[in-house]
């Protein structure tokens, strides 16, 4: 007897109970049911509160990026067709501190997070360089505070990154690159 599980990203798990007898072969189907919830919301100014056109907002799990959007000229954005789950939403605008924001999405639910930015912030910048003092071109360079980054950015021909936007505080920057080691 042999419990069976079949899961894919986006879709509830399904389970089925089979029993095999040797040397028969035994056929299990799946239905899995669509699990998908949407987001949305509006990034305005901490300040004057008016909306923030073209803000980019990312949608993470984990480590890994799930979605990218920017907002219109209402500062209005909209994720749909997300798997339920737990996201950090990362928002930022030129002229703006970089924020991190959870959100929880449902299945069948339209979960809403509107986003106040402050004016101003620090930036960080400098060269990624491996052993012989050359350029490493295309590594990413992210900016992070408990562990949750708050901005990616590759580095340029010249090895160059330029990550701005950071609100005041402590960070650990972190440098990746396929061919290099942590």
């Amino acid at each position: 007897s042999y419990t069976i599980r079949a899961r894919i990203w986006g879709y509830q798990a399904g389970l089925q109970g089979v029993v095999v007898h040797a040397p028969s072969t035994i056929t299990s189907d799946f239905y899995l049911v669509y699990d998908a919830g949407a987001l949305d919301g509006t990034v305005t100014d901490a300040t004057t509160h008016n909306p923030i056109a073209n803000a980019i907002i990312q949608l993470y799990i984990g480590e890994n990026v799930i979605g990218t959007k920017g907002t219109g000229l209402n500062g209005q954005y909209l994720f749909t067709d997300l798997p339920t789950g737990n996201y950090v939403v990362n928002v930022r605008a030129t002229g703006y501190q970089t924020t991190n924001q959870g959100a929880i999405i449902l299945n069948n639910q339209t979960a809403t997070l509107n986003v106040a930015l402050h004016a101003g912030g620090g930036v960080v910048d400098g060269y990624v360089t491996d052993s012989l003092s050359q350029p490493i071109i295309g590594a990413f360079v992210a900016a992070m505070q408990s562990n949750v980054i708050i901005q990616r950015r590759p580095t340029d021909a010249n090895g160059y990154y330029y990550i701005p936007g950071l609100a005041p505080g402590t960070y650990v920057v972190r440098v990746t690159s396929p061919a290099y080691q942590i």
